[in-house]
């Protein structure tokens, strides 16, 4: 639990610190996640939580290659790498909640998206 609690700790520090870096005037706006919006915004991704995706899915074969040998870039380790998976899946979950409340379901769906049997 000690570790655990560490590394999210530091996980949270490196989104503060990092925060200062990406796109300044949206997060003075508010818009923290500016900057994972943007592929979807150029119709390089269907969604942000797929930009998400994209960086987890980075992140995890980062994981596959530093557990196989040491990193040849230095100041980069598996814990740097397992609090970026923290933030990234974060980032997922606050974009698909943001979905899912502003999702307007179809005339087959529920207000939660469950399909609805038209007789």
């Amino acid at each position: 639990m000690k570790l655990r609690e560490e590394i999210w700790r530091e996980s949270t520090s490196l989104v503060e610190k990092k925060g200062h870096d990406y796109n300044k005037i949206q997060q003075n706006a508010g818009d923290t996640l500016f900057n994972l919006r943007v592929p979807h915004l150029l119709g390089i991704v269907s969604s942000p939580t797929k930009t998400c995706l994209t960086h987890i899915s980075e992140k995890l074969m980062r994981l596959c290659s530093l557990d196989d040998e040491d990193p040849k870039v230095k100041g980069e380790s598996i814990k740097d790498t397992v609090e970026d998976l923290i933030n990234y899946t974060t980032y997922f979950y606050a974009f698909h909640e943001e979905k899912k409340k502003n999702r307007k379901p179809t005339k087959f769906e529920d207000d939660f998206g469950t399909p609805v049997i038209q007789e």
